[in-house]
């Protein structure tokens, strides 16, 4: 203590500060053994508490994470028996690939449930004794071609990594064959080995045949040919028949050329005025629709007021219309409105084609969805009747990045195969492979016209473009943009869809041209009528 205060006393009086000194205290035989006691002892209760901490958690765990009742989504196993087995959540009463349990068309319209159910169950796994295997012939030689493998592999893994740009209730239950130039064991390895892969997908009927042959030179890269048993029990070149896909007539023809001389006369119009539709950057989108007479305003309006509930902005939106009236009864509302005067009478004349009002709508909705993509604007195309819950953005960017996005509306027309895509909703890139797709629907106008389908043709001409110029697709599932056509328009299912614990993120309807007040009677009794 002395020491203490002589140091800090000099410290004071300006000396050299005096350094300090610890000194241990010799602690007594009996305080520390006092102080392990205590220490043990406190270790001691520590370890039970955490012992007793993991076991309470451990069975927390269990009891969450277990549910005997739990399913999954997909199937498990594909059987050697005539219907593949199938994991909880696919019993057949439910979906069964190989029956007519649930149809892929009901006339009178799917339930949520059973279009959520086929979209996530139509894909079967293979059980071990029938994927990954070697299919070779009787004599196990393969010396006279250039096989080293014939491999068989579940149809659910490859479909969800090569194909699976195709809608999710394509039914595909029976192991795929690969064939390779070299040796190929396990579905794993075919990434690694193959350098290309060609895909032929026909159809499973016990008719049909598949050859594979291979040449020194190209033959019309990756060519398909379809060819049928003759009366004499020849072989013939046929077309790939689908009821429906027929050539137009010469009448056909004409109305498509009277169309297009129009859309290479206002072309540098058209694309100067979509130039003016709003832009945004990276991983968002901008809305676009066609409103061209009063019944489409107010569905329009509708569909915006339903985005409002949403928290979608007016902003977001953008209206294309040829008709001064729409135009006048828009400006008040701060929705952008791009006024394309000069496409007034554009099929609505013998001199400027004149065609029925749908086929007129399909022509401008093909041909702007083409400008704006040329303008190398990303804009999500929809139709007046859409109700929104979910913002467009976050559609988008829940799903692959591909060049095209489309709305799935069933199989009813077969002609709309493999894809059954809607012009109703959908999203191309301005790039060029999706110009290049929306250029030719344009051009195969005729087409349109013939087959009476926007719809079936797009499908069409995407299935080539994406076979031959590989433009990437994504159909979109229906529990989460529910195009109605799946439903029949039924409100009573349109509403139980809206009402479930997992809603669609979109309500897509198409106009009806039929009867203009329709569509906005669907929407009242479904609960959807928001003005």
């Amino acid at each position: 203590g002395n020491y203490n205060n002589y140091a800090d006393s000099n410290s004071l009086e300006g000396g050299p500060p005096s350094p300090s000194i610890r000194v241990k205290v010799p602690v007594s035989s009996r305080k520390k053994s006092s102080r392990k006691k205590t220490s043990l002892l406190r270790s001691s209760v520590e370890f039970l508490f955490f012992i007793i901490w993991l076991v309470c958690t451990g069975m927390a765990g269990y009891f969450v994470g277990y549910n005997p009742s739990g399913t999954q989504d997909c199937p498990d196993y594909l059987s050697t028996e005539e219907e593949p087995k199938i994991k909880k959540g696919c019993t057949g009463d439910k979906v069964a690939p190989l029956t007519d349990n649930i149809p892929l068309v009901k006339p009178d319209g799917f339930t949520f449930d059973e279009l959520r159910t086929m979209w996530r169950c139509s894909h079967a796994e293979g059980n071990n004794s029938e994927i990954n295997r070697q299919i070779l012939p009787e004599d196990i030689q393969l010396d006279r071609t250039k096989w080293k493998s014939i491999l068989t592999v579940e149809p659910k893994a490859f479909f969800k990594k090569y194909l699976s740009q195709y809608p999710g209730d394509t039914r595909a239950t029976q192991p795929v064959l690969i064939f390779s130039h070299k040796p190929l064991n396990h579905f794993d390895e075919v990434t690694d080995i193959c350098k290309v892969l060609d895909v032929a997908v026909v159809p499973d009927r016990p008719d049909v045949c598949v050859a594979v042959t291979e040449t020194y030179h190209d033959v019309a890269s990756y060519h398909m040919l379809h060819a049928e048993r003759q009366g004499d029990g020849s072989f013939a070149l046929a077309a790939n028949a689908l009821e429906g896909r027929v050539l137009p007539s010469q009448e056909q023809y004409a109305l498509a050329r009277a169309l297009l001389l129009q859309f290479f006369l206002h072309s540098e119009y058209v694309q100067s005025e979509v130039a003016e539709a709003p832009r945004y950057g990276k991983g968002k989108v901008v809305v676009g629709c066609l409103v061209d007479d009063s019944e489409d305003l107010e569905l329009f309006l509708n569909s915006i007021s339903s985005a409002g509930r949403a928290g979608i902005n007016k902003n977001k939106f953008c209206v294309f219309t040829t008709s001064q009236q729409v135009f006048n009864d828009l400006k008040q509302t701060g929705i952008k409105t791009i006024y394309l005067a000069k496409l007034a009478n554009v099929g609505k004349s013998g001199e400027d084609g004149e065609v029925s009002a749908q086929l007129r709508r399909n022509f401008i909705q093909a041909w702007l969805a083409f400008a704006v993509s040329n303008s190398l604007n990303k804009m999500m195309w929809q139709s007046p009747g859409t109700v929104w819950f979910e913002r467009p953005d976050n559609i988008v960017n829940a799903y692959p990045v591909v060049e095209t996005l489309w709305a799935y509306q069933g199989r009813k027309d077969p002609r709309g195969s493999p894809f059954f895509i809607s012009f109703d909703f959908f999203v191309p890139v301005g790039v060029e492979r999706p110009i290049h797709l929306l250029h030719e629907i344009v051009l195969h106008f005729d087409l349109v016209i013939a087959w009476g389908s926007l719809d079936a043709v797009t499908s069409y001409r995407l299935s080539e473009n994406n076979s031959r110029y590989g433009t990437t697709t994504f159909v979109l599932p229906p529990d989460k943009v529910l195009h109605t056509e799946l439903m029949n328009h039924d409100p009573n299912k349109i509403k139980d869809a809206v009402l479930s614990k997992e809603p669609p993120l979109v309500v897509v309807l198409p106009k009806d041209f039929s009867n203009s007040q329709k569509t906005k009677q669907i929407l009242s009794d479904s609960g959807l009528w928001y003005l």
